[in-house]
């Protein structure tokens, strides 16, 4: 989009805003029937009475899934001087003709619309509330491109959910404007392009970005090269990537956690990725990454979780995950691993959390097992057997062991747990 179209669009943006905001009626607070109303709906306030001293000092609100209200409802609470994060996500018994009424909540700085229908004028209501922080809009109806720009007119919005919703290159060039946003959601966001997804590199506080199911390709990783202040990267379920790209991310020295899910990943650019030198969590659960592909995963230094779930990863990717000292959580259940690669990561010193089930892991594989902070394990639909039970439930840190799907009976479960004494924690057995 070039400056002049996106100038334009800013500018209608603010003239929307400004005719909006011209016919917003003002709200006058009335206590006592907010209490009354409050009494018939059977609500508290922090589990007590809706006094009118509770009522002003409330400052969160979520309704229970089974009260319903109307607009008249949301214009009766309008006012509410220490309310700063409602929730009205997911009730359409409301309608758009509620957002004149948020906007005279004079502290709210979190609101969850999410599923409600509004409008681009209510877009532009919303992008002029003064001191809103975090906004969800996931899946609502009635908002266009043109909505999208009012909101990005927000000078106060940090967080921004937009799931599901028709942003468009013209929303995302507005977006790109919002200097101070630090996280924004665009999974499933429809009419967007890879040029106009470039756009938000220009972002330079944002630390969360969800572009699942969008159009995002290995261009649009290169925009985002050498991107210091991401921490939190999702590309679930986008099938426009490939493991060139990987470099790009590699190069964003902050990036904390990146999910690769239902991709056409297959690990052949880890080496190049593991340049993302903070990287902790790494997720590519159901993608292509298997023994003949994988390359480079024994080079993160500081990870601690790794999801490679209903992959094709087996002992040779295993013998990569065992050079990964500082490795927490480790989930490679329903892949190829066997016996051998149980054996190469059978030492992982920071290890607490492993789930290998649905694997061809037996006490063959087991039997070595050092994992001295092992928490919780799951062996269901493997080989194992009570020999491996016995020596897991005696270790003083386990508190879960699932083994379901295996030939174990009760009776070896009740053995197992009357060794492992009564002077350590609770351990449960599942089977």
């Amino acid at each position: 989009m070039t400056v002049t179209t996106r100038l334009r669009a800013l500018a209608c943006a603010t003239a929307l805003a400004a005719s909006v905001l011209a016919s917003v009626p003002a709200f006058a607070l009335d206590i006592n029937a907010l209490v009354t109303r409050f009494q018939e709906l059977g609500l508290k306030v922090s589990n007590d009475e809706p006094t009118p001293q509770n009522l002003i000092k409330m400052s969160y609100l979520s309704l229970p899934w089974e009260v319903r209200v109307s607009d008249a409802d949301i214009a009766l609470m309008a006012g509410l001087p220490k309310l700063t994060s409602l929730d009205l996500g997911g009730r359409r018994e409301l309608t758009s003709a509620i957002v004149p009424s948020l906007a005279e909540f004079p502290a709210m700085k979190r609101l969850t619309l999410r599923s409600l229908h509004i409008t681009d004028e209510g877009a532009a209501i919303l992008g002029q509330m003064d001191g809103l922080e975090e906004l969800n809009l996931g899946s609502v109806r009635g908002l266009t491109p043109k909505g999208i720009a009012a909101i990005a007119q927000s000078r106060s919005i940090r967080r921004l959910n937009l799931y599901d919703v028709v942003v468009g290159d013209e929303g995302l060039a507005a977006l790109s404007g919002m200097s101070q946003l630090e996280e924004l959601d665009i999974q499933r966001a429809r009419g967007m392009t890879p040029a106009g997804l470039k756009e938000l590199a220009k972002l330079k506080k944002l630390k969360k970005l969800d572009l699942g199911e969008t159009w995002t390709d290995d261009s649009v990783l290169e925009a985002f090269k050498g991107n210091a202040s991401l921490e939190s990267l999702r590309l679930n379920k986008v099938d426009s990537i490939t493991d060139a790209g990987l470099a790009a991310i590699g190069t964003m020295v902050s990036l904390q956690e990146l999910y690769l899910d239902d991709t056409l990943i297959d690990g052949s650019g880890l080496e190049a990725l593991a340049n993302a030198i903070s990287l902790e969590r790494l997720s590519m659960q159901r993608s292509l990454v298997s023994d003949a592909t994988v390359k480079g995963l024994d080079k993160f230094p500081v990870l601690t979780q790794l999801q490679l779930a209903e992959t094709k990863a087996g002992d040779g990717v295993a013998a990569q995950i065992g050079a990964l000292k500082t490795l927490e959580s480790l989930y490679i259940s329903d892949t190829a691993l066997g016996d051998e690669g149980m054996k190469a990561i059978a030492a992982m010193p920071e290890m607490k959390y492993l789930q290998v089930n649905k694997t061809a892991v037996s006490d063959a594989g087991l039997a070595g097992l050092d994992m001295p902070k092992l928490y919780s394990v799951d062996l269901s639909g493997t080989k194992a057997t009570a020999a491996t039970l016995e020596k897991l439930a005696v270790l003083d840190t386990m508190r879960s062991i699932s083994m379901r799907e295996t030939e174990l009976t009760q009776e070896q479960v009740d053995a197992a747990l009357k060794a492992r004494g009564e002077g350590k924690d609770k351990l449960t057995i599942y089977k």
